[in-house]
């Protein structure tokens, strides 16, 4: 992407993951973090659905080194544009935002609070209600400059709404197995 990291106009590569993850209360947090560190991702985008879950996953990526960041609805537009400003300016490699309802950060709200940043790998902590909203998390936020990965951490409690997802999906999902202490190992040595 060469510093630019803006919309274009051609078309995205989207790969759509999905790893399976225990029921554990840390499970899922600490699958973010170990498949962010493996995969090595310079900038990663994570849907939340509720600003509860915030706290918790911005101490376990600092814990683990990763540079976060966090807006929600509850924050101002100045405090909104400051962390944009920082995301865009690579000082964030972990942008967590809440997406409760499906269309707060929808493309087509005026203003949206992500602008036009653009993200390799956007995390769905949270899984949307269905496709429309899975898909809207997505949509002009990657770039065909690079591949973006589109990836579904989905817990026991998580079946029933991931199936409502990908029943009317116009995608392939790609279930992939969580990374090896090896691969983890090795994307922290890369960054």
């Amino acid at each position: 992407m060469s510093g630019d990291n803006s919309a274009t106009e051609k078309e995205s590569i989207v790969k759509h993951l999905v790893f399976d993850v225990g029921g554990g209360v840390k499970d899922k947090a600490t699958a973010l973090c170990n498949v962010i560190e493996a995969k090595n991702y310079f900038l990663a985008l994570i849907y939340c659905n509720n600003s509860s879950d915030i706290p918790f996953l911005e101490s376990l990526l600092r814990k683990r080194g990763i540079s976060v960041a966090s807006i929600s609805p509850e924050l101002g537009s100045q405090e909104r544009e400051f962390i944009i400003e920082k995301t865009a300016g690579g000082y964030v490699r972990a942008l967590i935002c809440v997406d409760s309802d499906g269309r707060y950060y929808h493309h087509e709200v005026p203003a949206s609070p992500l602008g036009t940043l653009l993200f390799p790998a956007i995390f769905n902590y949270g899984l949307p209600r269905g496709w429309d909203d899975y898909e809207k998390r997505f949509q002009n936020k990657t770039t065909a400059d690079i591949t973006a990965e589109v990836v579904s951490l989905v817990g026991p409690k998580d079946f029933q709404v991931f199936r409502n997802v990908s029943k009317n999906a116009p995608v392939r999902f790609e279930r992939v197995e969580l990374p090896a202490e090896s691969e983890i190992a090795h994307g922290r040595l890369q960054n």
